[in-house]
Order: structure tokens, then sequence, then C-alpha cells
């Protein structure tokens, strides 16, 4: 199941998916961008970046699904407070989050120097 976390605009939508593409690992950035089943659906992975050299290079921290729960809709997976993961996992749901939220501030123009900076 997901959770709603945002809903924006269709055109918003493209906007995002672009600037993820263009911020993808394949380009030096930390964004996974998968087309899903349903048409003008993506699934969104978000990895960090490794401080420490010996580990690989790319950390995931987690998912987002754009229209997968409606049209215009980001969302997230559902956050199980049974499951005695790691404790990370909380953080990691908080970075995604963030994440989102500098995407959306990009897209609508509110960064103040015109440069998105990802450091979940």
């Amino acid at each position: 199941m997901h959770t709603i976390y945002k809903t924006m605009p269709t055109t918003d939508i493209h906007k995002m998916v672009d600037l993820c593409k263009k911020n993808s690992v394949k380009n030096g950035g930390i964004f996974e961008v998968y087309p899903g089943t349903q048409k003008d659906s993506w699934t969104i992975i978000v990895n960090k970046n490794a401080i420490e050299k010996t580990k690989p290079a790319l950390i995931p921290l987690g998912v987002f699904y754009i229209n997968f729960a409606g049209e215009g809709v980001l969302s997230l997976e559902d956050e199980d407070p049974d499951y005695d993961g790691m404790p990370s996992t909380g953080e990691h749901a908080k970075a995604v989050k963030k994440t989102i939220d500098r995407l959306l501030a990009f897209v609508n123009g509110e960064q103040e120097d015109g440069r998105i900076r990802f450091d979940p």
C-alpha cells in the first residue's frame, strides 16, 4: 500500500520526472527513474553518496512513486510500525521526504540560486 505524501499538477509532475532523469545515477546524480506499468507513472529510487571510499559509491535510501495512487500524486510505501528493521529506516524515510520537498521547491522556482542540491 502507498501513503499519499504530496499532490501536484500534471505539468509539475513531468518537470519533476525530467529533473530526476537529469540528475540520474548515469548522469552522476542520485536518482534511478523507472517507468511504471500505468501510463505516466514512475518509480524513483533515491540514493545517497557514500562517505567512505571503501563502500559502494551509492547507497539506496528509499523510493517514491509518481501517479501510482492517482493522477498528480506522489506516494511512499506505507511504514509498518510493527516492522523491526534497521533503526535507520525512519531516518531514510525522512531523507526521501526531504529530497521530494527539495525537488518540489526547484520545480516551483523556490531555489534561491537556481541550483538544486541533494544531500539527504
